[in-house]
């Protein structure tokens, strides 16, 4: 009875786990399909942008040149014909309705030219998103640079930052050694960490300069060393191994999950992460340390940009 009580729950196990395994495959077709459609709207989206930004030379503009001039030259029958003064007052009229008009192709320029650089920023964003749901499919871990995945994140989440008047600062140490890691995990763990600098640059309350440091380097033990610093709401130090504790949250909105995942995925690449706060309303930073991929040397010099 134990033989066939054990064969009973391997079974039961093998079976929750292609369930899980059929369903994660469910989620993955879905999100592909979701941007897949995303993506053809946007293009159309695009297409008819491209269409107005093309028809703003508004040539009625040089034909209205032309009608002053014309104007000008007949300025006196102008005054004879309509009463002295008004002929002048025409042209002046004239004049005034050409450069208000022209004023509003200018601006109508510049929105064109704004939701063109806006449009192009999703689409760069959707196909960082299909290349990361195409690479979660594969299920492989693969030597990759950090400063990419880095770079991606950067790319979803800058816009954010910017609405909120965050500078952002990079130094990124140039041919660092890859590491050997799932790429979609980390790319989720960086877009989580720079939502949350965000949203704490959202608590404070004076008019200081938001600034955000993202540095890469590696370290003496063979470490890819990344530190994000903001200069935001802060907290007290002794809070901050707390953050990645599983519920644990002091956000009104939060769900006590985010960091708590975050720091499973990095240990799971044999990695380590910390949160680090001197104080209330001093800034945090969040230091990420994952080991080189075994199956490339550590460089012996790396170049900063």
């Amino acid at each position: 009875f134990k033989d066939v009580t054990d064969i009973l729950e391997a079974e039961a196990r093998m079976n929750e786990v292609t369930e899980s395994r059929a369903l994660q495959s469910g989620k993955l077709e879905m999100a592909s399909g979701i941007l897949h459609d995303i993506g053809n709207a946007v293009t159309a989206f695009g297409s008819d942008v491209a269409k107005i930004a093309a028809d703003l030379e508004w040539r009625e503009l040089d034909d209205m040149g032309k009608l002053i001039q014309l104007f000008k030259g007949r300025e006196v029958v102008l005054e004879q014909a309509m009463g002295k003064g008004k002929g002048v007052a025409l042209i002046k009229f004239v004049k005034a309705l050409q450069g208000s008009l022209d004023m509003r192709r200018v601006d109508y320029q510049k929105i064109t030219q704004q939701l063109t650089e806006t449009t192009s920023h999703v689409q760069d964003i959707l196909n960082i998103q299909r290349h990361y749901v195409k690479g979660k499919q594969k299920g492989e871990r693969s030597p990759i640079q950090m400063r990419h995945i880095i770079e991606d994140a950067l790319a979803m989440q800058e816009r954010a930052l910017e609405k909120r008047g965050v500078l952002i600062h990079k130094n990124m140490s140039m041919n660092l050694p890859s590491i050997k890691g799932d790429k979609t995990k980390l790319i989720q763990v960086l877009i989580n960490i720079l939502k949350n600098a965000g949203e704490a640059f959202d608590e404070v309350e004076d008019d200081r300069i938001k600034e955000l440091h993202i540095g890469l380097m590696e370290d003496v033990d063979s470490y890819v060393v990344l530190k994000i610093e903001d200069n935001a709401i802060g907290f007290e130090p002794e809070r901050g191994p707390s953050f990645f504790e599983k519920g644990v949250t002091f956000k009104e909105t939060g769900s006590g999950f985010g960091l708590h995942n975050c720091k499973q995925i990095i240990e799971t690449h044999q990695g380590e992460i910390s949160l680090a706060s001197i104080g209330p309303n001093r800034g945090a930073t969040v230091t990420i340390k994952l080991p080189f991929s075994i199956d490339e040397p550590a460089q012996v010099k790396s170049k900063e940009v």
